[in-house]
């Protein structure tokens, strides 16, 4: 990773021509809606103030649009990289201020690739749970507007990367400025726009010190929790939906992955490098099809925060020679829908065989296994189960013969 602390004015000169936003943007806040749904200038997916809603949680004032996300025959993001950049005087040479925001940033960033909260994003067209982390960029010079827009978002990203580094279409340049939340009307946002000559994708996450929209001090202070879950809710759009247009969304693109559950909570999720955050959960569109997940502002069920799956067998760990014995598996997080097979070796004096060969069970989550030939004192019985998002997990049951015969 490394650090930019100033930006050389004539290099930024010379980038800004060559950095330029697809369309022209808002420059003011939408009201309570998160984007733009109409007309030239759909460049934004915004997530919108935390207020009390009328069942008493706290969320969007709003709610998104009903029905489940459907896609625009657009682009998606199937794989991503991350930068996450700082704009202001006071990031990262300010302990104060800095506190843990940084190191919580950068622990979701490297820790989201290949953890189960990525993997919601499988069910949308060929996207993967891969992401990977490429570092930060810090310009400790007069902090980017919290009033900025598209075009300059984009290039204050380009003049970042200057000569130095490529700009990349499948990364995701996650802007956070030390410029506080007044009267915004939105915590963050992102865009898409062209730096040189290819395609960037950027997001903007506010300043929200002192606002408490994320009570954490658990596992990272409520301060850098805030920032975490909006940086969230933008990755999962930016992934989505990367050109705020043509991805998946619900109606109109203020229902994207991540504002149809805009502050609907489930406690922590870990990650693949087993650090913890309380962040939103995300649209499926298949939790909402089986009716399963927390239920939106909408009250529609769908809100996914899924815990990794796993599955263990239960059944006799001894059984006679000829017998016939019930196995039953039972799985525990993932997406649901579950899917099993099952295969078998067989032991004889302290020697396995090899595994045989898979077969199904579709749905139904049993088998019965019995052993009627000699020179067999034990066996193993594997089950390995799929859910919705295709993610599998195995294990086996050691059973003893009581019986056996050479």
């Amino acid at each position: 990773m490394w650090t930019r602390f100033t930006l050389a004015m004539a290099a930024t000169l010379l980038l800004l021509a060559a950095c330029t936003e697809r369309q022209s943007s808002p420059t003011a806040p939408i009201g309570p809606s998160l984007s733009q749904s109409q007309g030239p200038d759909r460049r934004f997916g915004k997530v919108p103030l935390p207020g009390a809603h009328r069942r008493g949680r706290d969320g969007s004032p709003t709610p998104s649009p009903r029905g489940n996300m459907t896609f625009h025959n657009g682009a998606v993001m199937t794989t991503n990289v991350t930068y996450a950049l700082f704009s202001g005087p006071d990031w990262v040479v300010n302990g104060t201020f800095t506190g843990d925001k940084v190191t919580s940033i950068e622990s979701f960033l490297t820790g989201f690739g290949g953890s189960p909260y990525a993997g919601i994003l499988t069910e949308y067209s060929s996207i993967t749970s891969q992401s990977s982390y490429l570092g930060r960029l810090v310009n400790n010079g007069t902090a980017l507007s919290a009033d900025a827009n598209a075009s300059d978002v984009v290039n204050f990203v380009c003049g970042q990367l200057a000569d130095s580094i490529t700009p990349r279409s499948d990364a995701i340049y996650i802007v956070f400025t030390e410029a506080p939340l007044t009267n915004q009307g939105y915590l963050g946002w992102h865009s898409d726009g062209t730096c040189q000559t290819g395609n960037i994708k950027g997001a903007l996450v506010l300043n929200l010190d002192g606002r408490n929209y994320v009570t954490d001090g658990v596992y990272h202070t409520s301060n850098a929790a805030a920032l975490v879950n909006v940086m969230a809710h933008e990755v999962f759009e930016a992934a989505t939906d990367p050109d705020v247009s043509g991805g998946w969304y619900a109606t109109d693109i203020s229902g994207e992955i991540g504002d149809k559950c805009n502050f609907v909570f489930n406690g922590y999720t870990q990650l693949a490098n087993s650090d913890h955050f309380k962040v939103q959960t995300e649209w499926s569109n298949i939790a909402n099809n089986f009716g399963a997940g927390l239920r939106n502002y909408n009250g529609e069920p769908g809100c996914e925060f899924p815990a990794p799956l796993d599955v263990y067998i239960t059944g006799p760990q001894d059984i006679p020679l000829h017998e016939s014995d019930l196995y039953t598996a039972h799985p525990s997080g993932g997406a649901g829908a579950y899917t099993y097979e099952w295969q078998q070796r067989f032991w004889w004096q302290g020697v396995p065989s090899s595994w045989d060969q898979w077969f199904s069970t579709g749905s139904t989550n049993s088998t019965y296994a019995s052993i009627n030939a000699c020179r067999i004192d034990a066996f193993d019985l594997q089950v390995r189960v799929t859910d919705a998002y295709g993610s599998t997990r195995t294990n086996f049951i050691h059973v003893g013969i009581t019986n056996p015969c050479s």
